[in-house]
């Protein structure tokens, strides 16, 4: 496996907690550069948080959920704990497969993708 432009929990206060609490202390980087990684880093916090929580509600482990997505439990361990990136497909997939995602508050899957 390639090494990640950036990793994204070297981005929060406490890089450990990524995506095992809900709220992070995400420090303000000085470049605008670091700015947008900072966002995409806490963007994959929130999923990665959400689908976790799903998992312990289903009763699932990371690794069924792995295969459930016929995904490589090393990779699946490395996103979501934030050592490498999470591709936007995979949140799709965490929906698609689990419900409650990407919004908790009922947006259903089917507004974000509607195709001819």
């Amino acid at each position: 496996m390639s090494h990640p432009r950036y990793i994204p929990r070297s981005y929060a206060a406490h890089p450990h907690e990524f995506g095992k609490v809900e709220h992070l202390r995400w420090p303000a980087p000085e470049l605008d550069t670091d700015r947008d990684l900072a966002s995409a880093a806490h963007l994959q916090h929130y999923f990665s948080h959400r689908i976790l929580n799903r998992l312990s509600e289903l009763g699932l482990s990371l690794r069924e959920y792995a295969s459930m997505t016929g995904q490589n439990y090393d990779r699946v361990i490395k996103v979501y704990r934030g050592n490498t990136v999470l591709k936007i497909e995979e949140v799709f997939r965490a929906e698609r497969l689990l419900g409650d995602v990407i919004d908790p508050d009922g947006t259903p899957f089917h507004q974000f993708a509607q195709f001819d």
